[in-house]
This record gives structure tokens, sequence and C-alpha cells, in this order.
């Protein structure tokens, strides 16, 4: 079970002295990557994209997408199908089967084979 320290790092765990002085966390986070689906919260359209948990806790969490949300946004995130015990590493402990929360960050990363987005909520 990995649960990143009291230390406030940011999710992408880069160390920076001036982000963990600015960082506002007041609760532990726990690594997680459990498969969700996340969807903006609005009567106009329903589009749902498979999205998987970073880290989480008890008022929000770091989800990876495939596209970028502007803060301000709400979505609506729930668990996926996928069998928790196999693709699930830490405790389940705060993670939501189902929720609303407001888009707080949003930053692009990128790999050899693609573009993603770390995206922090706060739960309602």
């Amino acid at each position: 079970m990995a649960i990143q320290q009291k230390n406030k790092l940011r999710p992408d765990d880069e160390i920076n002295q001036s982000r963990i002085a600015a960082d506002q966390r007041k609760d532990e986070r726990i690594i997680s990557h459990a498969p969700i689906i996340i969807a903006p919260f609005s009567t106009r359209f329903h589009r749902e994209y498979a999205s998987m948990t970073f880290n989480h806790s008890r008022n929000g969490m770091c989800l990876e997408a495939a596209e970028p949300f502007k803060p301000g946004y709400v979505l609506y995130i729930r668990l996926g199908n996928a069998p928790v015990d196999q693709v699930y590493h830490g405790t389940r402990k705060h993670l939501r089967t189902s929720t609303l929360a407001e888009v707080k960050w949003c930053r692009e990363f990128r790999d050899n084979f693609s573009t993603y987005y770390r995206i922090g909520v706060k739960y309602y």
C-alpha cells in the first residue's frame, strides 16, 4: 500500500519547494489506478470518457484523461467496469463509486506515444 506522506508533493511527484509551500492540501493522498468514467455534468450534451485515477483523498482526486477540462467544469465521475481487485493498487479508503466534482486544475503531459492530461478535482 503506497500512501503519499504529508509533505504534500505535486501530483506528478516532481519536487518543487515553492509549490510545496503553497500547496493547499489537507488530506493524505492515496496512490490509486482504478478505471473510472468521467462525463461533463451538463443537460445539453452527454459524452463519457474512459479515464484512470492517479491518486485520491477524502475531498478530491487526481485523474488521468485523454481530454483536457478547464478549471470550473463540473464532472460526473463513476468507477469503471473492470474488476477492482485486478486493476486497483492501494486502498479503497475514500474512493467514491460515483460523485460530482469541480475541476480545479489541468496539466498536459506527453510521453513517447501520446498526450494526456492530469486533472485535479474537488468533490462536491
